[in-house]
């Protein structure tokens, strides 16, 4: 399986963008004659989320979780030479955790416990958790005894 983030990831800098630009429009709409250092300021403040916006897209892009039948992959960015890897052999139990509101709109975090270690691996932003979690817990290899 190869999973890009929930759309989510994208919310905060959408809505902000949105807001901003706006305002922006009806500052420049709502005072006709105002001045140039004013408008500077409008554009700057437009411009901001906008690049926050721009580059949370290219993040959500550019970062995978690849499910494979003996490990788990997280990968961010290009050229990453070591992923964020983790065995399946390695996994004790693989839980779903959503809010319910992240549950509506089928968003949450998986958490991965590691066997013989108190180590706990959350990936955030996974889409469909909890059908994630199902997939993943089928693949681990059973445990003797």
């Amino acid at each position: 399986m190869d999973v890009h983030p929930h759309w989510l990831f994208l919310f905060g800098p959408a809505v902000t963008s949105v807001v901003v630009v706006a305002a922006a429009v009806g500052i420049e709409l709502g005072v006709p004659h105002e001045p140039s250092a004013l408008h500077w300021g409008e554009g700057v403040a437009a411009a901001l989320p906008l690049c926050w916006l721009a580059v949370r897209v290219v993040r959500w892009r550019l970062r995978r979780l690849l499910v494979t039948s003996q490990r788990i992959l997280e990968l961010r960015g290009l050229g990453q030479r070591r992923p964020a890897e983790v065995g399946l052999v390695e996994v004790e139990r693989v839980d779903a955790v959503a809010s319910l509101p992240r549950r509506l709109v089928g968003a949450g975090s998986l958490v991965l416990v590691l066997w013989g270690q108190d180590v706990v691996r959350v990936l955030e932003d996974v889409r469909r958790p909890d059908v994630l979690a199902r997939i993943i817990a089928r693949r681990l290899p059973p445990r003797p005894g």
